[in-house]
């Protein structure tokens, strides 16, 4: 809500590269990130309309993967842990006077979030093999089962018809082990 803070930050973020979007208040935040859908999101806890606990309340139930950093005022510990635990990534104190450190937890963040998509992707591609590996299987199951109905339906025709023989009959396995013989042997 600070023009001069928030004015500063963009222009050295633009300087640095980033893309802007800013915005004066959470409300208007809301709405511009549900425009731009930006790959991150800085947020003072203490504005007017919409405060910064509104706007993590707004992005973890809408936008949970996009990293958030609190840049908020000086000597608010309460506030800052109570931030982090409703899903902010990181907390900057006010007055930044080393834009560095904002450029720094800013990568980190972006690198974070990177990570964690890739990681995302590679689960979405494991499981998406699973089940591909799984329905493989299952199809292959059908057909040992359907294949072993057939085999024994030929080994019972097999044995009534060595068993119908008046002649006594003996077989053997190709290693040469005696494996049975019908009735007349």
């Amino acid at each position: 809500d600070d023009d001069a803070v928030r004015s500063n930050i963009v222009a050295y973020l633009e300087d640095s590269g980033f893309d802007v979007v800013e915005a004066q208040n959470g409300k208007l935040g809301i709405e511009k990130l549900e425009q731009a859908k930006p790959d991150l999101v800085l947020v003072d806890l203490r504005m007017p309309v919409l405060d910064g606990f509104g706007v993590l309340e707004y992005m973890r139930k809408n936008a949970a993967a996009t990293p958030v950093i609190v840049v908020s005022g000086v000597g608010v510990l309460e506030e800052a842990i109570e931030a982090l635990r409703q899903g902010a990534w990181d907390y900057l104190t006010k007055p930044i006077t080393d834009m560095r450190v904002l450029e720094h937890a800013v990568n980190k963040a972006l690198e974070r979030a990177r990570l964690l998509d890739e990681r995302a992707r590679y689960q979405e591609r494991l499981e998406t093999e699973v089940r591909e590996r799984t329905r493989e299987l299952r199809e292959t199951n059908e057909r040992l089962v359907e294949f072993q109905g057939l085999l024994q339906e030929k080994n019972q025709f097999l044995e009534t018809l060595v068993e119908s023989m008046p002649n006594p009959v003996f077989y053997k396995g190709l290693g040469g082990a005696y494996l049975g013989c019908n009735r007349a042997f």
